[in-house]
């Protein structure tokens, strides 16, 4: 539609004999699952003028996946337990690599504020607390460009998922966890690091986040004098990348994964952020 473009992709793929391998022993016959998914972007040439020219590109991706069962499927844990009752499994007519965990239930008695294991009650019953991989991602790309400055910027959202606060847990195991001393701390934190022995399912939080992924500033350097000595062009770029995070999520990085490439689900435990970088970069053509 003159300077704004729309492109869309809807799929669908499905395993009617899929394996999933074990920590110990032969791969387990795990049945049959199905994902489907929509991928789409919106780009438009906002403002098109002599000196100013502004461009965005707006993407999304819409994912779901079922673990349908089948023939000689079984409900089954996937992963190892990272944290008391918390674990990945596939059940049929949930996500791939789901967690489950057995969640607790709190009562604060006497009102003063302060959770003690006597007003922790843990549920008998494993629940879905949600899905391990986002199930919907946006990101938007900026671009304005004034004379010889150009400056760019890349927001990305990913939502729909869960993450296990391994390193909360670990911390609280080993009892260095402030919500154990601070009477400050809200009833959640406390429930959690009190039942620590008995459930981790409060350990597993949303981690739905904003990010400013990339902010990048250039700048076209005396064109008039570059093309004088034979250069096409002559500019500078300035460029940061992960520099704010807007999130609920508790822990270092909610975009992280203890589990790195391999295996399902995903996990933080004592895993180092992404980095904040900034570069300068100088490009010369003839």
């Amino acid at each position: 539609l003159q300077r704004v473009w729309v492109d869309a992709t809807w799929y669908r793929q499905s395993s009617d004999d899929a394996v999933t391998c074990c920590l110990v022993g032969t791969p387990v016959p795990n049945g049959a699952w199905h994902t489907t998914g929509l991928d789409a972007a919106l780009s438009a040439e906002i403002i098109k003028a002599l000196h100013v020219e502004w461009s965005a590109r707006l993407t999304m991706s819409f994912l779901a996946n079922r673990f349908d069962g089948g023939q000689g499927a079984r409900d089954q844990g996937i992963s190892p337990v990272l944290l008391p009752r918390v674990r990945s499994r596939n059940v049929a007519g949930h996500p791939i690599a789901g967690i489950w965990g057995n969640p607790t239930r709190t009562h604060d008695d006497n009102g003063d504020g302060i959770i003690t294991p006597a007003e922790v009650d843990v549920l008998p019953d494993s629940v879905y607390l949600g899905s391990s991989t986002p199930t919907r991602e946006l990101g938007l790309t900026s671009t304005v460009a004034f004379h010889r400055v150009t400056v760019s910027a890349l927001l990305d959202y990913r939502g729909g998922f869960s993450q296990l606060n391994g390193t909360a847990d670990n911390r609280c195991e080993f009892v260095i966890c402030g919500a154990l001393y601070d009477p400050r701390a809200d009833l959640d934190e406390q429930s959690r690091a009190i039942a620590i022995d008995r459930a981790g399912a409060g350990f597993v939080e949303d981690a739905s986040f904003l990010r400013l992924r990339e902010l990048g500033v250039s700048w076209a350097i005396v064109p008039g004098w570059a093309y004088r000595h034979g250069f096409a062009r002559l500019s500078t770029t300035l460029i940061a990348r992960n520099l704010l995070t807007f999130t609920g999520y508790s822990g270092f990085d909610p975009e992280t994964n203890y589990r790195g490439q391999t295996g399902l689900g995903t996990g933080d435990l004592y895993t180092l952020p992404l980095p904040r970088a900034i570069a300068l970069r100088f490009d010369l053509v003839r």
